[in-house]
């Protein structure tokens, strides 16, 4: 009995047809369940890097959802998320990961490393001056960063520059994320590296 109750949050996960075609309202919630009551986080994870860009989005959704509704029992996969989080390219699937990733630094779920937390400013910083960045994955981005501080001088002072210049954009959110910030660095003093 207890292997068909597996098997079919298991195909749910894994049939692509399900995530593109049958993915409705309230859907990522359903799936956010099942990868949370069934342990499919890695699964989850997979599901995020399909090839269909849709369905990738989709798996990051209900992956999203379902940390939200129990951070803790995300931890053993921090070190894959983190590494799926440098490396995808699916700008849905960073949005995800982008507000997954800095509630988990907010919380202490993970002290990255000196060298991760290099790689993380250089990705956030990359998706920052890249122009297709859509709006969210820019203020996720801008949040991690300032969960992630000090900075090193040279990021700080770039991060000052990016956030000037956001601070005049057309997008209201983007404008008042980059001027809230700005002036939460401003009181800052710069980081001194002798």
């Amino acid at each position: 009995m207890e292997t068909e109750t597996r098997t079919e949050p298991d195909r749910c996960l894994f049939d692509r047809e399900a995530f593109k075609f049958h993915f409705g309202n309230g859907t990522h919630l359903h799936y956010g369940r099942l990868i949370r009551e069934n342990n499919l986080w890695e699964a989850a994870l997979g599901r995020a890097f399909d090839p269909d860009r849709q369905v990738g989005f989709r798996a990051a959704w209900a992956l999203e959802k379902a940390y939200f509704e129990e951070p803790e029992a995300f931890r053993p996969y921090l070190p894959r998320f983190l590494n799926d989080f440098l490396r995808t390219e699916n700008r849905s699937v960073q949005r995800s990961y982008g507000k997954m990733l800095a509630h988990i630094l907010k919380e202490g779920l993970l002290s990255p490393t000196p060298p991760e937390k290099e790689a993380i400013v250089a990705v956030c910083f990359d998706r920052l001056i890249d122009p297709g960045t859509p709006i969210a994955v820019q203020i996720w981005c801008m949040t991690i960063l300032e969960y992630l501080s000090p900075l090193e001088a040279w990021a700080d002072e770039a991060l000052r520059d990016i956030l000037r210049e956001r601070s005049t954009s057309d997008s209201p959110g983007l404008r008042n994320r980059s001027g809230k910030f700005l002036r939460k660095i401003g009181r800052k003093r710069l980081p001194t590296n002798l």
